[in-house]
């Protein structure tokens, strides 16, 4: 191994190692991350690994796949927030390993390292593998049904072809048929732009159609098999409904997954850009075809789909660090320049990111501060913001480290440009490293701590908790429920009987809710919402099926 090898080697080693950092520090973030891990825990309660249930009802929204790799994780080390993000954290490793691997089998030892790199300088690609949503899986497993795919193209081993259907249809049974749709489009357009050259033949076709629908429809024949039919027709009907309209309030421009993916992305998406746009000769590398196709698959189909959630375009980091591996080793090896625009947008960027950093840690943002300067802030806001969030003056060095980079990076003509590529992913880990230790907490703070301890600490005395005016599924996992609770059961008077009952609300939703609840009192108020404990039973009741 080179020296320059060696260095990228240490490099990806220390950030392969810092995935597993820090999964157990702040609690589970609704919706999505507890939506997964309550559906986990109630399959290890009930025993039901078949029909995914919420609240102890028919969940038809995911496959279970996902949730089976959390059982398994939960099992082991229990139901807690490291068990439902190290499913994560490992695809996050075998994701490094296999951009390594693959990208020194098509092109160099070199550009593998630097694209297993290019996941782990950026801040939604590595973040996601700190978290515990079904997504990294999901595109892990199309990207390596593209793999094989691709495989199957250079050397027709027909394994391959049966592999790339294995994982196709793992990626069906983790989120469903978004997976055959991302795949379709883009083996179509790849075999349009090839004009059929290497269509595979009716054999292969035939193994890879078996092996997708034996892996990827087993969930769906085991409830047809045991007579659970409605569930399927819910699953289908909430797909198109998703594709179709807004979701949840989850609406946005056509442009939402573009500037994601800009600014999320960052830096990887500067490095990138270059090669999105460039048609020409794209038929002379397989690979390079079928990232580009996926790409602009992706990016397109969910900027159509009415439903705009960050994850939704989060396979596009394959292809965006495959592109931006492309310039760094072009900028490392060939002395290739970056363009203006490509400089300007870098430092655009990085200053933005680390003027922010600098004004969260530096300037004491509450609600009279925002007041005084005339910004409009709801009642919710104004209760949330209220007291003052305490920065770690870490950030700060974090934000130097960033503000750095482009200076390192472009204009550090005395350092070679191995190693001025190096220090400036350096400081832009570090930033990131920091980022990920000392807001997120915050924005926990924020945004839903003060609803979890108290759903914790009302669970350990027994009582049973139910949100008003706004939807959680925090009050499941962290209330440790064992039954469906609805609001209208724990309202009523004659309803368990010997157990505190508490609501939870929204304050601008304080008078509608004490008129719709006039046996409940008030007990605390912060963060924005509301806390309402029952004031009396019916002793003589009984607790209902």
């Amino acid at each position: 191994m080179t020296k320059d090898q060696l260095k990228l080697a240490t490099l990806l080693v220390i950030a392969g190692a810092f995935m597993f950092f820090g999964l157990g520090f702040v609690h589970l973030f609704d919706w999505d991350e507890i939506n997964f891990a309550e559906c986990t825990r109630e399959m290890l309660m009930t025993g039901d690994f078949l029909e995914v249930k919420i609240n102890f009802e028919p969940f038809w929204e995911k496959p279970p796949f996902f949730m089976w790799t959390q059982a398994s994780m939960m099992s082991i080390f229990g139901i807690n927030e490291f068990s439902a993000r190290l499913p994560n954290a490992i695809i996050g490793i075998f994701t490094l390993f296999t951009l390594y691997n693959v990208g020194k089998a098509h092109i160099s030892r070199e550009f593998g390292l630097l694209w297993a790199l290019g996941f782990c300088i950026s801040l939604l690609p590595y973040l996601y593998f700190k978290s515990g949503i079904l997504d990294p899986m999901f595109n892990y497993f199309i990207f390596l049904g593209i793999i094989y795919h691709i495989k199957y193209y250079e050397k027709k081993l027909i394994i391959n072809i049966i592999l790339s259907g294995v994982f196709i249809g793992l990626a069906v049974l983790t989120k469903g048929p978004v997976a055959l749709l991302i795949f379709g489009l883009t083996f179509l357009i790849v075999h349009l732009l090839q004009r059929f050259k290497y269509w595979p033949d009716f054999k292969a076709l035939s193994l890879f159609t078996a092996a997708l629908l034996l892996v990827g429809g087993t969930w769906f024949f085991f409830l047809l098999l045991t007579g659970k039919t409605q569930i399927i027709s819910d699953f289908i009907t909430y797909q198109i409904r998703l594709f179709t309209t807004e979701d949840a309030g989850h609406g946005g421009p056509f442009f939402y997954h573009w500037i994601v993916l800009l600014l999320g992305c960052f830096p990887i998406s500067i490095f990138a850009i270059r090669h999105l746009f460039t048609w020409h000769s794209i038929h002379k590398e397989l690979l390079s075809l079928w990232m580009l196709v996926s790409f602009w698959v992706v990016l397109l189909l969910f900027s159509i789909v009415q439903t705009k959630i960050v994850h939704y375009s989060s396979f596009c980091y394959f292809p965006l660090t495959y592109f931006a591996a492309l310039s760094i080793r072009d900028f490392v090896y060939k002395k290739i320049g970056w363009s203006i625009w490509e400089k300007a947008l870098f430092i655009f960027i990085a200053f933005l990111f680390a003027a922010i950093t600098c004004i969260i840690v530096l300037v004491p943002i509450d609600t009279n501060y925002l007041l005084s300067f005339g910004i409009p802030l709801d009642l919710f806001s104004q209760e949330m913001l209220v007291h003052r969030l305490k920065w770690s003056p870490w950030l700060l060095l974090g934000a130097l480290a960033l503000f750095l980079s482009p200076f390192i990076l472009f204009f550090s003509s005395k350092i070679n440009r191995f190693n001025r590529f190096g220090i400036s992913a350096i400081f832009i880990f570090l930033w990131m490293a920091l980022g990920i230790c000392y807001i997120i907490p915050n924005v926990e703070n924020l945004s839903q701590k003060v609803c979890i301890d108290f759903y914790q600490e009302k669970s350990r005395e027994g009582g049973l908790i139910q949100t008003i005016g706004f939807k959680s599924y925090a009050k499941y996992f962290y209330g440790n429920t064992d039954h469906p609770l609805k609001t209208d059961s724990l309202a009523n008077p004659n309803y368990y009987p010997g157990k505190e009952i508490y609501l939870v609300g929204r304050i601008e939703n304080k008078a509608e809710d004490q008129a719709n609840f006039p046996n409940f009192k008030i007990i605390k108020s912060s963060g924005g919402f509301v806390f309402w404990q029952k004031i009396s039973s019916n002793p003589s009741s009984v607790v209902p099926n």
